[in-house]
């Protein structure tokens, strides 16, 4: 099977455009829980204001992955999200 020029591209832009997802997400989450700790809910909507192409699995995979990371962490007593 053979794959066009135009479909090639098109692949390629896909690609970049979750790496551009992750980074716009990464700068508006930081930015936000820095300033104060956040619920799961106010994240999702920080993430997907400053991503809008992505998905809601997207934004949690990726609060999935800060936490996995140390970057985030969660207080189960108020269920809030903040730095370490």
């Amino acid at each position: 099977m053979k794959i066009t020029r135009k479909q090639l591209r098109r692949i390629i832009k896909e690609q970049l455009s979750g790496y551009d997802n992750i980074e716009a997400m990464n700068r508006a989450v930081m930015d936000a829980i820095f300033k104060d700790p956040m619920t799961e809910e106010e994240l999702v909507i920080v993430a997907t204001a400053a991503a809008p192409a992505a998905d809601e699995s997207e934004v949690l995979d990726f609060i999935d992955e800060l936490l996995d990371q140390g970057t985030i962490e969660f207080d189960e007593t108020t269920g809030m999200y903040d730095l370490p």
